[in-house]
């Protein structure tokens, strides 16, 4: 049921959970997963940052505001 709500907003089995608000990056840091509380079963993984993605996000976010 988890995974048909999930499909239908484009989520698939791993995904990047990095972006800059208008653009999204490839996620090359650590990943996290996520598990059913009901059955233990896996919802999705999420990639995050890794130094070079993080400092670019605070430089788009930074530019945002001049």
């Amino acid at each position: 049921m988890i995974a048909d709500v999930l499909k239908h907003f484009g989520s698939k089995a791993e995904n990047s959970g990095v972006g800059t608000g208008l653009n999204w990056m490839n996620g090359n840091g650590e990943t996290f997963t996520s598990w059913s509380p009901v059955d233990g079963k896996t919802i999705g993984s999420v990639r995050g940052s890794d130094a070079s993605e993080y400092n670019q996000i605070i430089e788009t976010a930074e530019s945002a505001f001049e």
